[in-house]
Parts: C-alpha cells; sequence; structure tokens
C-alpha cells in the first residue's frame, strides 16, 4: 500500500506570532514556498492574539492598547496577502532528521481533515516565549494565576477581573498588564516587587546596552509612573509571598525583613519574566546553553539565528 506523500515547501515556520509572520512575509518576497503551522485559530501569536477580531468587533478597547496593537493588525494583514500557506489549531508533535513535520489539531475536541505530515527543506522556530513558573505556598488556591492568563482573556473574550486584584512578580509584563487593568477600570489593591535587593545596582553594567533601546527604558518607566500615580501601594523588594483562603483566594500574606503583613485580594497575579520555549529545540537534540544573565536555557545558534 503505497503511503500518502507529504506536501514539500522551501520554508516551514512554526508559529504565527510576529517573529514568524514577519519571516513568511521575508521568504515570499524572494519567491519561497512557505507554510506556517500555528496552534491558535487566529494569526498574531500571544502578543497579538485575537487581534483581528478585536479590531473588528471591539474597536473602543483595540484602540487602547496602543501603537503596537496598530503594527500588529498591518503586520498580520501583510502576512495575509503575502501567499504563504497557513494552517491553523496545529500542534506540532513530531520533526524527523529529514525535516518532515508531523502534526495534530491543537483542540482534542476537533476533528482536522488537513494533512498532517509535511517536508521541509529548511525550518524555522519561532514559537515565542512562555511564562517562568513562580511557585509559592498557596499557588494552588482558585484565585491565583498568572498575569498572562487575564491578559488573554481580555483579548479573546473581553472578560476583565472583579474585585481586589494584588499584582506579584517583576518585569516590564507585570507592570503592562497592571496598566492595562487600570485603563478597563479594575481595582489593584497592592503591587509586590519580588526583585531582589541590589538588583538595579547589579545590572549597572548592562545599562550602555540598554541605552541602544531607550525607548523600552522610557516606556518601562512610564508604565512605572502610571502606577504610581494611580496611588496603588507598591511594595519594593518583597521576599515572601503566601497565597492565603480556604476553599478559594482571601488574602495574601507578604514578608519583607522578617516581618509580615496581609492584604486582602480576590485575585493574586503572578509574574517573573518570560523563558524562551525550547520544547521543541530539545526535542531535535539541540545544543543549549545557560544563559545567566536571564537565568534560563537557550538553543546555540549560529550567525543566522
Amino acid at each position: 500500500m503505497n503511503s500518502i506523500r507529504a506536501p514539500k515547501f522551501d520554508y516551514i515556520i512554526i508559529g504565527a506570532g510576529p517573529a514568524g509572520m514577519a519571516a513568511a512575509i521575508t521568504a515570499r518576497t524572494h519567491g519561497l514556498s512557505v507554510l506556517v503551522l500555528d496552534e491558535q485559530l487566529s494569526a498574531g501569536g500571544q502578543i497579538f492574539r485575537n487581534i483581528e477580531s478585536l479590531e473588528a468587533t471591539r474597536n473602543s478597547e483595540f484602540s487602547k492598547l496602543g501603537q503596537e496593537y496598530e503594527f500588529g493588525s498591518f503586520l498580520v494583514r501583510r502576512f495575509k496577502k503575502c501567499g504563504a500557506d497557513y494552517f491553523t489549531d496545529r500542534s506540532v508533535w513530531q520533526i524527523d532528521n529529514n525535516l518532515q513535520i508531523h502534526h495534530v489539531s491543537a483542540s482534542a475536541s476537533k476533528s482536522n481533515s488537513v494533512i498532517s505530515h509535511c517536508q521541509a527543506k529548511r525550518l524555522l522556530i519561532a514559537v515565542g516565549a512562555m511564562e517562568r513558573p513562580m511557585p509559592l505556598p498557596g499557588w494552588t488556591i482558585p484565585g491565583v494565576m498568572p498575569c498572562t492568563a487575564v491578559d488573554v482573556l481580555y483579548k479573546s473574550s473581553g472578560l476583565i477581573p472583579d474585585g481586589e486584584v494584588v499584582l506579584a512578580g517583576s518585569g516590564p509584563l507585570l507592570l503592562l498588564i497592571g496598566c492595562r487593568l487600570l485603563d478597563v477600570g479594575v481595582h489593584v489593591s497592592a503591587f509586590l516587587d519580588t526583585s531582589m535587593n541590589g538588583a538595579l545596582l547589579k545590572a549597572l553594567p548592562l545599562l550602555p546596552n540598554a541605552l541602544r533601546s531607550h525607548k523600552y527604558l522610557t516606556r518601562g518607566l512610564s508604565l512605572l509612573w502610571k502606577i504610581r500615580k494611580a496611588g496603588i501601594p507598591f511594595y519594593s523588594g518583597i521576599q515572601n509571598i503566601e497565597a492565603l483562603g480556604a476553599s478559594k483566594l482571601e488574602k495574601v500574606r507578604i514578608g519583607k525583613s522578617g516581618k509580615f503583613f496581609d492584604v486582602t485580594a480576590d485575585l493574586l497575579l503572578l509574574h517573573n519574566g518570560v523563558v524562551p520555549n525550547v520544547q521543541i529545540t530539545r526535542n531535535l537534540g539541540c545544543e543549549h546553553r545557560w544563559y545567566d544573565v536571564q537565568r534560563y536555557w537557550e538553543p546555540i545558534v549560529d550567525d543566522w539565528g
């Protein structure tokens, strides 16, 4: 019995976020046949999740997301017109040594008739980053969740949290989501910064390189100023956090310098930065190295990335 021959492409891209879309557009301008596989039902990745529907059906909310999302919408339109084949709802489960890629529906409840294997001459892995886990006592209590989960619910369905919200962790994404919650009227009752004491001092040697991207520094400072200006209690140097409650979150216990106090909360949002998603590169047997500055493993790449 003859096996079904896998369709061949010059370039297969896994991931339809900003990097994957931009790569597809560039490859098509050079005449390459391109296939993009993505787990989501629409292009945009985590950053621009549900951006087409958001702009079409909730334009007033879309406009609040700023110029980055206007650019994201423009990028999605260019991607859709570039001529690349694009399969949504696809989860890659195996990549052979000859770059034959096997993929299935990412939605367990759905059946999908798209051919489940394809052949690449070249492969680009553009699956982006994933949120760094932040385990702490009580983190499995209902009412404790990653801050990105709230962002996904807002972009996908327009849902926003109710009650007292506490933000805990570190990194610019936590500031961004905190400001976004303020913009839609959510009551943020406390911001707990878990950055280590002396972290800014340790980061000073990296300042010259950071100044090359001064727009990001300026944006971060503006987000921090917005949080402060809103009058949200801002606690820095937090060393201990514990979620307390019987059947759901009721309060957050905060520790600093051996002293503890409680804050009433209905929702605790956690974030401790993002790390590269290396599941596929690990599966392929790629060599990885430890990046001590950001404290994560990353695949070793050449000058072409």
